[in-house]
């Protein structure tokens, strides 16, 4: 099974032992933002995400790796 973005982004912080704190500081964002990114309630822009994988230490596509993809046709 996938995992959501939230909780890869959860993921990604807790194997590099990370805080919700250094983070949002790291990506310029609030942690409130981090918080709920990381609990679904929200996505972050392509310019927040790009910023998340800079304060992770990765690449974009890796933050996303293993994230279903976004369903389009959500109506039917």
């Amino acid at each position: 099974m996938s995992e959501t973005l939230g909780q890869r982004l959860r993921a990604l912080r807790m194997e590099r032992g990370h805080t919700q704190v250094a983070i949002a500081a790291a990506a310029g964002i609030s942690v409130t933002f981090v918080n709920d990114m990381e609990h679904d309630r929200t996505n972050p822009s392509l310019d927040t995400l790009v910023r998340l994988a800079i304060a992770y230490d990765v690449q974009a596509v890796d933050v996303l790796r293993g994230v279903p993809p976004y369903d389009l046709d959500s109506s039917a």
